[in-house]
């Protein structure tokens, strides 16, 4: 069984997370869980990568800025072996990273979205957070949730599953032609962004 969720902390994201959820119903069918509180003086986040432990099973993470825009099939993921997502195209941020810490860029993924596994994937989330959580980690790094993940994924060899950027179309770059799931990917630029394509989309 797959478990889809998100985390929205305080009204703003609440109400992202509402229509988020509400798209991931729509096109999925899964009744998604909105986790609205995390522990104090933690990294927000950082969080999602305690979400397997929390949950078990499967997930299917997604962040509170995407929505779901076309109808999809998820139940092929549940117990992957691979942790599903899809590869972050190589901005300067993520380039960054991807030199600093030494990560292979073709399979660097964005933690937008993904489905994982906890029998599967238990130590690999662990390990993220663990280097989440160092003090010179979050010095070197703007996306310290992500990149953790990515440097545990390559440190345990983990196998993933790469899915076409329509699976989650990141607003700060061109869009794919029939788009799945649109990501606004944080900024308020690309709320507005996501906005309108959305609207476009759903027409």
């Amino acid at each position: 069984m797959i478990t889809a969720v998100t985390i929205a902390v305080g009204d703003r994201y609440r109400t992202m997370a509402e229509r988020a959820a509400g798209s991931v119903h729509r096109c999925t069918g899964l009744e998604p869980i909105i986790v609205d509180q995390v522990p104090a003086g933690g990294c927000v986040l950082c969080y999602k990568l305690t979400m397997l432990e929390r949950f078990g099973g499967t997930i299917l993470w997604f962040d509170a800025d995407t929505y779901f825009v076309r109808p999809w099939d998820v139940s092929r993921f549940d117990g992957c072996r691979e942790i599903v997502a899809v590869r972050n195209p190589m901005g300067r941020t993520v380039g960054r990273d991807v030199r600093r810490f030494h990560l292979p860029a073709e399979s660097y993924i964005n933690t937008g979205l993904f489905f994982a596994t906890a029998a599967h994937h238990a130590g690999v989330f662990a390990e993220a957070l663990r280097i989440a959580g160092e003090n010179s980690f979050h010095r070197k790094t703007k996306l310290c949730d992500q990149t953790a993940l990515n440097v545990a994924v390559q440190r345990s060899h983990a196998p993933l599953c790469l899915l076409p950027v329509e699976f989650n179309a990141v607003m700060a770059y061109p869009l794919p032609p029939r788009p799945v799931v649109l990501h606004g990917a944080g900024a308020n630029r690309f709320k507005r962004s996501l906005d309108a394509a959305v609207a476009e989309q759903t027409e």
